[in-house]
C-alpha cells in the first residue's frame, strides 16, 4: 500500500511537506528540556487564568461594569 504525501501550503504554493511535520513533531515530544518548559508555562498559564487570578478580577469588573451600566 503507497502511502499519500500530504503537503500544506498557501494557494499553490507547497510550504512545508507533511513528513516534515512528522518529523518536527517527533523532535519536540523527545526533547526532555522542551517539555519541562512546556509543562512550566501550562502551569504558569493556569495562575494566570484561575480563580483570583488578576484575569479572573478583571473579567469579574469588566461584566460588574457592564451589569451596571445595561
Amino acid at each position: 500500500m503507497q502511502r499519500q504525501q500530504r503537503e500544506v501550503g498557501w494557494g499553490e504554493q507547497v510550504v512545508v511537506k507533511g513528513d516534515e511535520i512528522g518529523e518536527k513533531i517527533k523532535e519536540m515530544m523527545g526533547n526532555n528540556l522542551l517539555k519541562s518548559q512546556a509543562t512550566r508555562i501550562r502551569e504558569e498559564a493556569r495562575k494566570a487564568v484561575g480563580a483570583g487570578s488578576s484575569s479572573d478580577r478583571a473579567l469579574k469588573g469588566f461584566i460588574h461594569i457592564w451589569k451596571t451600566n445595561t
